[in-house]
């Protein structure tokens, strides 16, 4: 790894393998392909960094997630990781990646929000925003669907005539998984 010669894909297993081994000294190795030019290097980098998971990643991370070279979904990765280390401090750092009009790209950041474990409330929230997308929506109500926190949030949404009958009828289905699909009775 000391060498840029070797091919992507050796360089990229060769990551993978210090990060389950949890390489603290080779960390800074590590870090250095977080700055390499091709996606599949970088992606590798930033989950052998994550998997290591020492907060001292947190600026290379940072600047990976702000590198305008970077493609979309590798910076959406390395926010996910950000996540990992303080989600309440970088959340801040999805919202355009849940308004990018792109589903896949909305479905992405909403998997490292509920990863991370960010609020139920906060991410419930989400549902009734009429401007994301209706399939992000519904991921959201069938992320929540088994947890308990979310009780009140499903009963505002089945609740709320103005949401599409699409939400309602998933968030009535949620309600009965949790147990309290009798809440939606008037």
């Amino acid at each position: 790894l000391y060498t840029d010669q070797l091919p992507s894909d050796v360089i990229v297993g060769c990551l993978y393998a210090l990060g389950r081994a949890g390489e603290h000294e080779l960390l800074a190795l590590t870090m250095r392909y977080g700055l390499d030019t091709r996606t599949m290097v970088v992606k590798a980098a930033i989950g052998a960094m994550s998997m290591i998971g020492d907060e001292c990643i947190t600026p290379m991370l940072i600047r990976i997630s702000q590198n305008p070279n970077a493609d979309m979904m590798t910076r959406l990765h390395a926010i996910g990781s950000l996540l990992q280390f303080d989600a309440e401090e970088h959340l801040f750092l999805l919202n355009s990646y849940l308004r990018s009009g792109q589903v896949l790209i909305q479905i992405q950041a909403l998997e490292h929000m509920i990863n991370a474990g960010v609020n139920t409330e906060h991410i419930a929230a989400l549902i009734e925003q009429s401007d994301l997308a209706l399939a992000l929506r519904q991921r959201i109500i069938t992320a929540l669907s088994n947890n308990p926190d979310a009780r009140p949030a499903m009963v505002r949404v089945f609740m709320n005539t103005t949401l599409p009958a699409a939400l309602r009828t998933r968030a009535a289905a949620a309600l009965g998984q949790i147990g309290t699909a009798h809440d939606c009775m008037p």
